[in-house]
């Protein structure tokens, strides 16, 4: 089950002292808040909501910090700063994993919109189609 009642409780990370700027939402924080990798602050539900919106929509196996485009949060980060239950973590492993998976595919081909076996077009049914390929090692 994905919701998590007690995010913000039985997390250890670091107070934040006077940072009161969430970097994500860039609203004040008030309880809460914790300190990621790159050193910003953030509140465990903010982070949260950001990861899902994020990750499941794009290739990458990371969540890349608003506030610094050149450092990321890896999962296990966002599972720690965000106080998982088991099913969130769950769901997150798997999204990173097909992230992952779905990067790999597109770096082995040098035209990723023209691999057969993934997107073929059938102009008879005028809709894109899966192509032939039985398992992910056919591909």
């Amino acid at each position: 089950m994905i919701g998590n009642e007690n995010r913000n409780n039985g997390f250890s990370g670091k107070d934040g002292g006077n940072v009161e700027t969430d970097v994500i939402d860039n609203k004040k924080l008030t309880g809460g808040k914790c300190q990621m990798s790159c050193g910003h602050f953030t509140a465990p539900d903010s982070l949260f909501h950001y990861a899902m919106k994020e990750l499941p929509c794009s290739s990458d196996s990371c969540l890349q910090c608003p506030g610094c485009k050149d450092e990321v949060w890896n999962v296990d980060e966002l599972e720690t700063k965000c106080n998982m239950s088991p099913d969130e973590k769950l769901f997150f492993y798997y999204v990173v994993f097909i992230n992952k998976r779905t990067d790999d595919l597109k770096r082995g081909y040098k035209n990723y919109d023209s691999m057969p076996c993934l997107s073929n077009l059938d102009p008879s049914l005028e809709f894109q189609t899966v192509g032939t390929a039985k398992s992910l090692s056919e591909l």
